[in-house]
């Protein structure tokens, strides 16, 4: 019986069986894996199948036993032997390359060097870094020979036991960021319940944020939708308020649509006619088409109530948007899986978050665009002043009288200083006047000032000059202007306080002599500060909606007159007052009959025409408004893909430290370029990831190019050159798609791919790695063999057995 198995497993019947079988397994893989698009597939059932590699053993028993069988060995066996001891180690050759070979592939930037192989599919690695000591240890997951995976991990470096509770071939992880069970999830709040939209029903704010004590309060809605444009165009409906105003046409034939192409725009829809407008704020809105039918938008008012909105649509993406006073829209789409930037937590370890921010300043925009409206507003206040010299206080009648000198607008003027110290954020002007208001400050009478203001007014350039040096009779005085103090009420108390301690000083220079005129305005300014005509005084922001919409209307009117004056004669508003009553004289009659039903005098551009085209801005509206929420992985089984390189296996460690014992689920980042996500106590990070080699050398990358035909622009050929440091040796070398190099130790680089091919960016450049241990010693020999037992075996004589 043992004698038969022998001869049988010797004889050529068995060799064609095997190459039969070989032969049906290889057709097969051929066919799976055209099929499936996927080697992997193909590898899988084919060629890594255990039946596979019987084949394989099966023909290298039946070369060694067919060779045994010619025992003993004649002279004219010798081709026969070399032949089959030269296919022996072609197949043992192969199995040792399986076992302790390397594959993998290397990737490098221009520029960067590198010394890590990161090894095919199949070898995998998990990295457990520590949060104290940032020490990494890492565990080898390789399936062995027989496809088992290590059971119990043991940690040479940390106090803790890890053992794979389960394995998956593949896993899928969902990141949900705002919502998750039915929850909107914000940092800093409470889990807010979502609400699901139906265009049939009212959908009401969860609550109302309050982002400053000047900035009306914000709705918050979170929302789950399967139409989510849809929603949105609802959110901007509700509580919308539209005011237009047309000259010489009926406003109530208007009809206004909200519709999201190209951006959000506003469609305003007249007798048949379409006027798109977008949403950039009121002024934008004013601003729009000039001809409506056969009139002329005069003002287009939206009054918006703000609103913060998280709207889920039914491919868990995230809608964020934003919806200011202006009417003005923010919007951001949060895909489902993490994309862009992100939030880590102390450096991950608290976990990872996404922040939806708004533009600086997006719910100051409307208060920041309308500021001119209350500079308006108070021009309005100040015009009767020019009637009547009885109600000026001491700093108005100043400046009037100084305007009036040198045929200056008062009003205008005076507005305009105002705005400089508005801007200039400062208690006392203190900076280089404009050459507007040069002549004025010039002729402007201080003799009735106190000196005290001009001792303040010298104190202030001293302590704000390190240069200078301030005389010892101003040194007890200094510390009631020093101090961090930005009320206003306070800063006037000090400086109250100031002058009165002033009073006391026996005698002291006379610092009122020889100023120019912009020590002037640092005077007048402390004036103005004392007798409270500051800005915020004088033009304070509206108290009820009613006032607010009447200073825009207002504002808006007066732009669109500005607008046609600039248009008809922008020279006007740079001349002197007197000259410019003249010069409206000269206008045509067509002009001044456009502007108005009426009689249009000069009087009516005084007290109507703009003085500020959005010029004037408040102060401290650059503050970014975000949002925060931490993103909760969540992994599960799923079914292997067809394409065996898109699997992504999923491991489960019971993870043991301090005493408690929690379930770890990790997922494969074939890219190792993902996350490394935290224990449940936030005191490690972990990471599963294709296993990598180092390399006894290191590969610099020098360059990498394309090379063209001649006057084309077709590649011909791809080429690298790369730097070897190996053995205290450094030496460059050229890769090309057929030059291959080899370093000493016997590993081969073979060109594998070249990300961008131009130069338009920094390249990357990827090499496919390969190491063979035997093959000197069995493989090359084995080949060189088989050729050489063939040749003998075809040129010998024929002889009997």
């Amino acid at each position: 019986m043992l004698k038969k198995t022998f001869l049988f497993l010797a004889s050529i019947r068995f060799a064609i069986i095997l190459i039969l079988l070989s032969a049906l397994m290889v057709a097969l893989g051929t066919f799976l894996e055209s099929k499936s698009d996927s080697h992997g597939f193909a590898s899988e059932y084919i060629y890594s199948h255990p039946l596979f590699q019987l084949i394989l053993i099966g023909f290298f028993i039946n070369i060694l036993f067919s060779a045994l069988k010619r025992w003993p060995f004649r002279l004219r066996h010798i081709p026969f032997l070399i032949t089959h001891l030269g296919l022996l180690m072609i197949i043992s050759g192969t199995f040792i390359k399986n076992l302790w070979g390397l594959q993998g592939h290397l990737i490098i930037t221009s520029g960067s060097a590198s010394n890590k192989v990161v090894l095919s599919r199949g070898s995998y690695s998990l990295s457990v870094e520590d949060k104290n000591t940032r020490t990494i240890e890492t565990f080898d997951l390789t399936p062995n020979i027989l496809g088992m995976i290590p059971k119990k991990l043991k940690s040479t470096l940390f106090p803790y036991e890890i053992e794979t509770a389960a394995f998956f071939p593949h896993g899928e992880e969902t990141l949900f960021s705002w919502f998750k069970d039915g929850f909107l999830f914000i940092n800093g709040l409470n889990p807010l319940p979502v609400t699901y939209w139906d265009s049939k029903k009212e959908v009401f704010p969860l609550l109302q944020l309050e982002f400053s004590k000047d900035l009306p309060l914000t709705d918050l809605y979170a929302i789950r939708s399967k139409n989510p444009e849809e929603t949105i165009r609802s959110l901007f409906e509700k509580g919308t308020v539209f005011e237009i105003k047309v000259t010489d046409e009926d406003t109530s034939s208007y009809k206004i649509e909200f519709e999201d192409e190209d951006g959000c725009k506003l469609k305003l829809i007249f007798k048949d006619e379409i006027y798109s407008m977008l949403l950039e704020g009121p002024l934008a809105l004013s601003f729009a088409p000039k001809k409506i039918g056969k009139g002329s938008l005069q003002s287009c008012i939206i009054q918006k109530k703000p609103l913060v909105a998280f709207i889920e649509d039914p491919e868990n993406q995230i809608h964020f948007l934003a919806i200011n006073s202006s009417g003005k829209i923010f919007k951001k789409v949060f895909q489902n899986e993490l994309k862009g930037s992100f939030l880590a937590y102390q450096e991950g370890f608290s976990g990872y978050g996404l922040m939806a921010s708004l533009p600086k300043g997006f719910f100051e925009e409307e208060v920041r665009d309308l500021t001119p409206s209350r500079f308006e507003a108070l021009s309005i206040k100040l015009r009767p002043l020019f009637e009547t010299d009885d109600e000026l206080s001491l700093p108005l009648k100043l400046f009037k009288e100084s305007a009036q000198k040198v045929d200056a607008d008062f009003t205008f003027s005076f507005l305009s200083f105002l705005d400089l110290i508005e801007k200039e954020n400062q208690w006392l002007f203190g900076n280089t006047l404009p050459k507007s208001l040069e002549p004025l400050f010039s002729k402007i009478d201080l003799s009735l000032i106190p000196q005290e203001f001009f001792i303040i007014a010298k104190l202030n350039h001293l302590l704000s000059d390190p240069k200078e040096s301030l005389p010892s009779f101003l040194k007890p005085y200094a510390s009631l202007l020093e101090g961090n103090s930005s009320s206003i009420v306070d800063l006037r108390e000090k400086t109250l306080d100031l002058l009165s301690s002033l009073t006391s000083l026996p005698a002291f220079p006379d610092f009122s002599e020889g100023l120019t005129p912009s020590e002037k305005a640092t005077v007048f300014s402390l004036l103005i500060r004392v007798f409270s005509l500051d800005f915020e005084t004088l033009a304070p922001f509206w108290t009820t909606e009613e006032a607010r919409l009447e200073d825009l209307k207002r504002y808006y009117e007066r732009l669109r007159l500005g607008e046609k004056f600039q248009e008809e004669a922008p020279w006007l508003r740079e001349l002197p007052l007197s000259s410019k009553s003249q010069a409206f004289l000269t206008l045509s009659k067509g002009f001044i009959g456009s502007l108005s039903s009426e009689a249009f005098t000069f009087e009516d551009y005084l007290s109507k025409a703009p003085l500020f085209f959005r010029e004037a801005k408040p102060k401290d509206f650059d503050r970014e408004i975000s949002f925060e929420t931490l993103l909760k992985p969540v992994r599960k089984k799923a079914p292997l893909p067809l394409k065996r390189e898109d699997s992504r296996p999923l491991y489960y460690f019971a993870f043991s430290d301090s005493g408690s014992k929690n379930l770890m689920g990790v997922l494969y980042d074939p890219s190792k370029n993902g996350l490394k996500w935290p224990s449940k106590e936030g005191n490690y990070l972990f990471k599963l990831e294709p296993k990598e080699e180092t390399l006894p050398f290191t590969l610099r990358l020098k360059e990498a190019r394309q090379k063209k035909h001649a006057g084309t622009n077709e590649a011909f050929s791809y080429e690298c050159r790369i730097q070897v440091n190996e053995e205290g040796q450094s030496e460059e070398y050229c890769l090309s798609m057929n030059q291959v190099f080899e370093s000493k130790k016997g590993i081969r680089f073979y060109l594998s791919n070249i990300t961008p091919f131009d130069e338009s960016d920094v390249q990357t450049v990827q090499f496919a790695v390969n190491y063979d241990p035997v093959k000197g010693i069995l493989t090359y020999p084995g080949g060189f063999l088989v050729v050489l037992g063939s040749f003998l075996l075809f040129t010998r004589k024929k002889r009997g057995r």
